[in-house]
Order: structure tokens, then sequence, then C-alpha cells
């Protein structure tokens, strides 16, 4: 947060990130193939999704995510120790 003068706090930046695992999920092993012709076939698709709150690790939330995709991660054990 930044602060100009007396002014209330205001947002300085905002911050966006790409994660990419070796495998999870998608159309191919690995991921991201090449012919791709949809987002989700790249992968599982994690949109805006609370992974820790009040300090707890929603693991069991990620699972679901992982596994209910259309293409579902192939080891979601290992995606989860990644974290």
């Amino acid at each position: 947060w930044g602060k100009s003068s007396d002014e209330a706090p205001s947002v300085i930046f905002y911050v966006g990130s790409r994660g990419h695992h070796a495998d999870i999920g998608g159309i191919t092993p690995a991921s991201m193939p090449s012919n791709s012709k949809h987002i989700d076939e790249e992968g599982v698709l994690i949109n805006n999704f609370k992974l820790v709150s009040g300090g707890m690790f929603d693991e069991d939330g990620l699972r679901r995510i992982l596994t209910t995709a259309r293409y579902p991660a192939r080891d979601p054990d290992a995606n989860v120790a990644d974290i």
C-alpha cells in the first residue's frame, strides 16, 4: 500500500503469475502441448483459488480442482507435494 500525503492508502501495483508444473493434466503428459485449441487442454486451470486461509492449507480444495478438471492431473499427490 502506498500513501500520498494525507490521502488514504492506495494500491501501488498488482502482481500476476503463471505457474507451470511438469505435469498438471492436459491432453498430453507434461502439459502445454503445441496443438492445444483451448486453455484447458494445456492442463488444469486454477483461477483465483485461496490456497491458504487463516494459516491453513486447503489441500482438499486443491485436490478437488486437480482431479475434477476436464483433463485432470495425472498425479495429484506429486502436484500437492510440489506446493
